[in-house]
């Protein structure tokens, strides 16, 4: 389940843990049908340009491919559109099956950096997304 994130690849300890939870400005639970499966957050909020980087973990593999990350992705944009009046979201991901969630919730791919990313000892690419708030 954490094999694309950063913290999934490299060793932890109860204070990388604590310090990487302090980046997070807005973490919110994923519940689906009564049940804690995920989170998604707002990290590194710069309110000056009115930006934000989205984190999305879905930790529980039952809800895979059901809708339930698209879901949280169009509350978060809500939020940080609506509510922190934030005018661009981005993210960066080597996980297919999240660029595949950001493209069809209508963010547009920014680039790819080749060859960025070691998984299991492979270079993989990594894609940067973006959406803006006049394009949700």
């Amino acid at each position: 389940v954490t094999r694309y994130l950063m913290a999934g690849r490299t060793p932890q300890t109860a204070e990388t843990i604590r310090a990487f939870i302090r980046t997070v400005a807005t973490p919110f639970a994923i519940d689906h049908e009564g049940g804690f499966v995920g989170t998604i957050c707002l990290r590194t909020i710069d309110w000056v340009s009115g930006l934000a980087e989205v984190g999305i973990l879905l930790g529980d593999r039952r809800v895979w491919g059901r809708g339930v990350a698209s879901a949280a992705l169009v509350l978060l944009e809500r939020h940080a559109f609506d509510e922190y009046e934030l005018r661009k979201l981005w993210a960066g991901t080597c996980n297919p099956a999240c660029a595949r969630l950001f493209e069809k919730a209508g963010w547009i791919c920014e680039g790819v950096q080749v060859a960025h990313v070691s998984l299991d000892g492979v270079w993989c690419d990594h894609s940067l997304w973006r959406r803006h708030a006049h394009d949700a």
